[in-house]
C-alpha cells in the first residue's frame, strides 16, 4: 500500500481500526496537532476517552502520571519519540 505521507497513513490506520479503540486513550500534551486530531476523531466516533499526560519540568513526559491513568480500558498510548511542539526528543 503507498499513501502520500504518514498523515494519510495514520488517518487510514485510525479508520480502519475503529471499532477496537472503544475504551481510553492516552496521549501527552507534547503530541502535534495532526497526531491529536485522529484520536479526537475516533472519540466522537466511538465514544472513547481522552486522558492526557503531563509534563514534568524537564519537559518530559511525566511517567508516574501515565502509570497511574493506565487501566483494563486503555487501548492505545500516544507517545512520540521527537516532539516538533517542543523541539525535543524524548528518551523513552
Amino acid at each position: 500500500m503507498f499513501l502520500g505521507n504518514m498523515q494519510s497513513f495514520f488517518y487510514f490506520l485510525v479508520r480502519t481500526f475503529l471499532s477496537y479503540f472503544v475504551g481510553q486513550i492516552v496521549l501527552t500534551v507534547a503530541e502535534h496537532h495532526s497526531a491529536i486530531v485522529p484520536w479526537q476523531f475516533v472519540s466522537q466516533k466511538t465514544g472513547a476517552t481522552l486522558k492526557y499526560v503531563g509534563l514534568t519540568k524537564e519537559e518530559v513526559p511525566d511517567i508516574e502520571q501515565l502509570k497511574a491513568l493506565l487501566s483494563n480500558k486503555t487501548k492505545i498510548v500516544v507517545v512520540h519519540h521527537v516532539s516538533n511542539v517542543l523541539g525535543k526528543s524524548f528518551f523513552i
